[in-house]
């Protein structure tokens, strides 16, 4: 007001960078409260924290009417100007200080870096040199906190150093034996890649789903079965084993071998062959005389849309492949069903949708879909399957005191999942096997039964395989 008031005083230069200033802010202010305010526009939503430029410019402005308004006053008055504009400053000031230091006692007791201090510790005095890790915000955090005279996120980068990316670009996993893997929040699970192996030991969790797994080697053996291959005279596999014969791509397993070799020690590769094609999975060395070799190995095949009956391979240089057992690579989609929605209620319901996204960044890919009265399915469409497929189904509980319901059909074969008070507070998964299922692409979710705040659809994975017996629906 007291800029208007004094336009005229003020020759046109002044008056245009007046002009100038006075678009930049209602720009911003406009983006901030308006623009990021479109439900269409969530992507361009942004955290409280980006308002910041706005103050700058909102403080120039308060400073020339303040300067004015100090102008306008005549004689002995102005020195109350004077007084007043430094006592609302001061106030300010001391106000802004407080509130910083506030949020900076905040921040001191709840780190946004706390669990890279606690992996950090943990680390510490561990003896493996590599460290594979696939979260890249905790992976910059735990550098730092490691200490970057001993790693740094740029090395990482780059596939080298103490802490290293857990996959490679193609998706193929990197953990090598004698090596510490870091799981974080929803990664612990049976139908990711991120999985942890059944036979990797537990080192450390902070219990709300951070772990540090260390990879034994050798593996633990596993039961053997009689084989008798030759690989090349005079070595020979006597007997072998695995710790697993279904497994998804890119995920682990213990395979146990009894070798003899007559001559001397030699180097055997292994592999695995599906559909034709082999791939040879890691080297190691059969030493003279009868052992037993057991070892981590990565099932690093390209995923599929089903199920392929594979063959564990090995082989000497220069010979041909020998088969020595029998595995299952399943297939598995994951499906994201927020991505198909807006934030906003009302958007969805004109639409004649009964959900809508809320994100969270607890959620796998850091969204969800709520449910909304009057209840319709959610429709979802993936790659064609067939036969036995598992379902595996990521809820929201609230913990509160009633059941819920949901029935779910892949391709018209229909089941149901519930949960209710018995179950863990956030995140749980329910795992539906359905048998026989013809071959298709779709999948129909409806709520049955509601006995909680809303019912709220973190994510959705389809199987070929069943969960691990050792790790249920983990």
């Amino acid at each position: 007001a007291l800029v208007a008031l004094t336009w005229r005083d003020y020759p046109p230069a002044s008056r245009r960078s007046l002009v100038g200033l006075a678009i930049v802010t209602s720009g911003l202010f406009l983006y901030f409260e308006f623009f990021m305010r479109l439900p269409s526009l969530y992507s361009w939503w942004k955290e409280p924290r980006y308002v910041l430029p706005l103050a700058v410019l909102l403080a120039a402005v308060s400073g020339i009417g303040l300067a004015r308004w100090i102008a306008m006053v005549r004689g002995p008055a102005r020195y109350a100007a004077y007084g007043y504009v430094a006592a609302l400053l001061a106030f300010m000031s001391a106000f802004n200080i407080a509130s910083v230091r506030a949020d900076h006692e905040y921040w001191k007791q709840n780190r946004i870096d706390h669990v890279a201090q606690e992996l950090a510790a943990v680390l510490k005095d561990r003896p493996e040199p590599t460290v594979f890790i696939w979260n890249d915000d905790l992976a910059r955090y735990l550098a730092v906190h490691v200490g970057l005279n001993r790693t740094t996120f740029f090395e990482r980068s780059r596939g080298e150093g103490y802490l290293q990316n857990r996959f490679a670009a193609d998706g193929s996993s990197r953990v090598s034996p004698g090596s510490l893997v870091v799981t974080t929040p929803g990664q612990d699970h049976w139908s990711k890649p991120t999985a942890a192996a059944d036979h990797w030991n537990l080192v450390w969790t902070d219990g709300h789903g951070t772990a540090v797994w260390a990879v034994p080697d050798p593996a633990p053996v596993v039961p053997m079965e009689m084989v008798n291959k030759s690989l090349s005279p005079p070595l020979s596999i006597k007997r072998a084993g695995l710790s697993r014969t279904a497994i998804l791509p890119g995920q682990h397993l213990v395979v146990s071998l009894d070798i003899t070799n007559a001559g001397s020690p030699q180097a055997i590769a292994a592999g695995v062959k599906c559909e034709g094609s082999t791939m040879e999975l890691r080297k190691f060395e059969a030493l003279s005389g009868t052992r037993t070799i057991s070892m981590d190995l990565a099932m690093n095949v390209p995923p599929a849309a089903a199920s392929r009956q594979c063959q564990l391979v090995a082989a000497t240089d220069g010979q041909p492949w020998v088969e020595f057992g029998a595995i299952e690579v399943g297939s598995v989609t994951y499906l994201e069903p927020e991505a198909d929605f807006s934030h906003d209620l009302d958007t969805e319901r004109a639409k004649g949708n009964s959900w809508y996204r809320q994100d969270q960044s607890f959620y796998s890919g850091g969204g969800s879909v709520v449910a909304v009265a009057p209840f319709g399915p959610l429709t979802l469409g993936f790659p064609e399957v067939e036969g036995n497929v598992w379902v595996d189904l990521g809820v929201y509980n609230y913990g509160e005191a009633g059941s819920n319901v949901i029935s779910v059909s892949v391709n018209g074969a229909t089941g149901e999942i519930a949960w209710g008070p018995d179950s863990e507070v956030g995140v749980v998964h329910r795992v539906l096997a359905l048998a026989e299922v013809r071959r298709g692409g779709e999948i129909v979710i409806t709520v049955e039964t509601v006995g909680q705040s809303a019912i709220v659809i973190d994510s959705v994975a389809i199987s070929t395989i069943p969960p691990p017996l050792s790790t249920g629906s983990r």
